[in-house]
């Protein structure tokens, strides 16, 4: 709010937010004062929200070389792999909200961060 307070958004006032699940809760808190309008962002939006997301995760220790501009597979796996190469200290940040897809990934990302312990150490 206090965001809102400093741009001197109106109450009432139509306010556009990203249509994806991660923005659920901030939709429904908005729309306590605000007409929130659920979109698609795009373009050149989306490219500054996405690299003001990668710059969130690089102050939280994620590697720049993980943190490809580009969305999808690869850098999701990647990202996944790096919570659990140290998940006590990493789980903190990873956004877990999902329950019956975060179950399937932690065991999947735990697999993973297994999997890449052993090729490290040279073991088959």
């Amino acid at each position: 709010m206090e965001a809102f307070r400093r741009l001197k958004v109106r109450r009432g006032e139509r306010v556009q937010v990203c249509r994806g699940d991660v923005l659920k809760l901030a939709r429904v808190w908005l729309s306590r004062e605000f007409k929130v309008e659920c979109v698609r962002v795009e373009g050149d939006l989306q490219l500054l929200v996405e690299g003001a997301y990668l710059e969130h995760l690089a102050s939280l220790g994620v590697p720049r070389g993980l943190l490809t501009i580009k969305s999808g597979r690869e850098r999701f796996i990647s990202l996944l792999r790096w919570v659990y190469e140290d998940p006590e200290r990493r789980l903190r940040v990873a956004k877990t909200g999902w329950p019956s897809w975060w179950r399937r990934l932690d065991g999947w990302g735990r697999r993973l961060a297994s999997e890449a312990r052993l090729r490290a150490s040279g073991s088959p």
